[in-house]
């Protein structure tokens, strides 16, 4: 499960992508979520810390409550989103130094899957397996919530050697793919083609359906 210093080294790492974005960047379309621009994806990962210092974290994320934080941003500069995100983050950490392991990991899993969304938008990869380490532990549970759901037999995954289960019992089925891969699909950034290309034994089709950890997989294929 993630730990607070995980969102700590990412608020910095996007402080930093941001302070270097230029103009045209910031109105730049985001390829992994494509109904924001730049800007507007720093106004809902800014949203969320200014929520969770209010206590108005989402019970349940949803398109309306993402969508509140660009909407209240809406006529702010990208300077100011930055200044608002970066005076959020002393507080953020004193509020993760005392709040239960699942805040950490829901906070650090959003910061760091909007990261690498961020990085994708202004062509500079890194901080990859910081990603991993933040997101994959939550997105597995996500995902054996499903499982459980839909009463399919448990799936194990693989990336090198790191193995999780997802569901409850012996798994029937085991799908392995590069752990970047693996996490970024499971936070729906892969369309449900690029899931099928993974090495699965059983049949891949049940869980590609629910692979996406917020409800939906991509229409089409993203390369990052």
């Amino acid at each position: 499960m993630a730990n607070p210093q995980l969102w700590t080294d990412a608020h910095q790492r996007v402080l930093a992508l941001g302070d270097a974005i230029t103009a045209e960047q910031s109105e730049t379309t985001v390829p992994a979520t494509p109904d924001w621009t730049v800007r507007q994806l720093l106004a809902h990962m800014t949203g969320v810390t200014t929520d969770a210092l209010a206590g108005a974290g989402a019970d349940d994320v949803s398109d309306e409550w993402t969508a509140k934080h660009v909407l209240e941003r809406a006529d702010a500069s990208l300077a100011d989103i930055l200044a608002e995100l970066r005076g959020n983050g002393d507080g953020v950490e004193r509020l993760l130094a005392d709040a239960p392991a699942s805040t950490a990991a829901g906070l650090a899993t959003d910061l760091t899957t909007h990261e690498q969304d961020l990085r994708g938008a202004i062509g500079e990869p890194g901080a990859r397996d910081e990603s991993v380490q933040a997101g994959m532990d939550l997105y597995v549970h996500l995902l054996g919530a499903k499982v459980r759901e839909r009463d399919l037999p448990a799936i194990e995954m693989r990336a090198g050697e790191w193995i999780a289960v997802a569901g409850e019992g012996d798994p029937q089925v085991i799908v392995k793919a590069d752990a970047f891969e693996l996490c970024r699909a499971l936070s729906g950034r892969r369309s449900a083609d690029q899931v099928r290309e993974f090495d699965w034994v059983g049949d891949a089709e049940p869980y590609v359906e629910i692979f996406g950890a917020f409800g939906r997989l991509r229409p089409t294929d993203l390369v990052e």
